[in-house]
């Protein structure tokens, strides 16, 4: 009688010394990987109205640290940027941007002034920010 699968492992019979056939069963690698959506932003919903929205913003260079730049140069990346409540360096290679709107924090993750200074911004997953997951 064969037993019943999900599927997810590979399947093969070995003969034992016995001569009886039995299954050896070896488990895929990718079986415990994220699932992660290519095209997908997190974004906050537009309907929250709790205090502080923050959006971290790395350089896509890992050379270029944008938590040392000057606050003068950094000002001119987000000038066009409407609803800047305040800007704080993280670590040298992050900062944070604080909104008071959820609809103009996600503005920001859709803007052309990240794909024009080669900036990648998004949402932190927890409450370590450094340990967050990029989704």
């Amino acid at each position: 009688m064969q037993g019943e699968s999900d599927g997810d492992e590979e399947e093969r019979s070995v003969k034992s010394v016995s001569g009886k056939r039995r299954r050896v069963v070896t488990p895929s690698v990718d079986k415990y990987k994220h699932f992660i959506k290519n095209v997908y932003t997190r974004q906050y919903p537009d309907n929250s109205s709790n205090g502080d929205f923050e959006v971290y913003v790395e350089h896509i260079d890992k050379e270029i640290k944008l938590g040392n730049m000057n606050p003068l140069n950094l000002s001119k990346y987000f000038k066009n940027i409407k609803g800047v409540h305040e800007r704080a360096r993280i670590n040298s290679n992050k900062i944070k941007i604080t909104f008071k709107q959820a609809s103009l924090a996600n503005d920001f993750l859709k803007s052309l002034c990240l794909f024009e200074h080669n900036l990648k911004a998004y949402i932190c997953t927890s409450i370590l920010c450094g340990e967050s997951r990029r989704y």
